[in-house]
């Protein structure tokens, strides 16, 4: 409404900018996706820059489509250009991506066993930096590229960080790099606590993202979408039992490999093509919490650590 010598007007223009703005698909600000001119869609960020990356294969309508144009402006919105491919054509390209998290505010904290977690506002940059091309029929990796400039965006959202306890004698007995296996070990328990999610979130595992802070043991859990949407609350409440739903998938599993495998420690949403990934040491992590090992969140102990996704 405006106010003109004191009477209440109202602002239509204005109502009508909300109105076309407001997408009952999602939440959040979106991309326009054009193809030859004609507007055919739109995705919400920041699934968007995952999906239409320079280069990127799009599924829209039952066609295939090749971005060749993705374009974010200031305001949070955006567009992206496509071409369509041939229906037989045989490739699907899987993001290759990061993110950065900063805490921006404290909501609350609790202990679950000895270790600290800490309920926050968050600020998320999720960043694209390349691609793998794969094969949809035989899921061959076919290459990977990068991009001459990284695509990324900045979000407000909520979510939890804690410190997984450092799991030294799985990572001590394994031959290869210890630096990668300490990393692996955390980026695997990232994974396997979030996909038990849905146990508690009904079924909203796929909404939430996680970041673990390469070998410093903090992991992130967030909500993936813009202000948030309440299903990491659900499974901060619930850590205790997660953490021990999380080793009992990994126990349970009879993969027997290193690096785990799509039931345990895989996750179809992770950004590093599932690497590095060490089951072993998320396993004894994941113990060494439930049986009471302390641990506190210190952001100097690992703002300077690789973030996996």
């Amino acid at each position: 409404m405006l106010e003109k010598n004191g009477r209440y007007l109202p602002y239509r223009s204005r109502a009508r900018r909300v109105l076309r703005a407001y997408n009952i698909r999602g939440i959040g600000e979106t991309i326009r996706i054009y193809h030859k001119g004609r507007r055919i869609g739109e995705r919400e960020l920041p699934m968007a820059i995952r999906e239409l990356f320079p280069n990127a294969v799009y599924l829209h309508g039952g066609a295939k489509y090749q971005s060749k144009l993705l374009k974010i402006y200031k305001s949070g919105t955006g567009i992206s250009e496509v071409e369509k491919l041939p229906v037989d054509y045989p490739y699907k390209t899987d993001a290759l991506r990061y993110a950065e998290p900063e805490i921006v505010e404290v909501l609350g904290q609790r202990t679950v066993y000895g270790v600290q977690a800490l309920y926050c506002r968050l600020r998320i940059k999720e960043v694209v930096e390349g691609y793998l091309l794969k094969n949809i029929y035989t899921g061959q990796l076919e290459g990977r590229s990068f991009l001459s400039e990284p695509v990324s965006y900045s979000f407000e959202t909520l979510g939890f960080v804690f410190k997984a306890p450092i799991p030294r004698k799985s990572v001590n007995k394994y031959k290869a790099e210890k630096v990668e296996a300490l990393a692996g070990s955390f980026h695997a328990l990232e994974h396997v606590l979030i996909e038990c999610g849905n146990i508690y979130t009904g079924g909203g595992a796929s909404e939430m993202g996680g970041i673990s802070m390469g070998a410093s043991g903090v992991i992130f859990v967030y909500d993936a979408c813009p202000g948030g949407s309440g299903a990491s609350l659900l499974l901060y409440r619930c850590l205790d039992d997660a953490f021990k739903r999380s080793l009992s998938i990994m126990e349970e599993c009879d993969c027997r490999r290193v690096d785990g495998c799509p039931r345990c420690t895989y996750s179809y949403q992770c950004g590093n093509n599932n690497r590095p990934l060490f089951k072993p040491g998320a396993e004894e992590s994941i113990r060494r919490a439930i049986l009471g090992e302390k641990t506190k969140v210190i952001e100097e102990e690992y703002e300077m650590e690789k973030p996996y996704i």
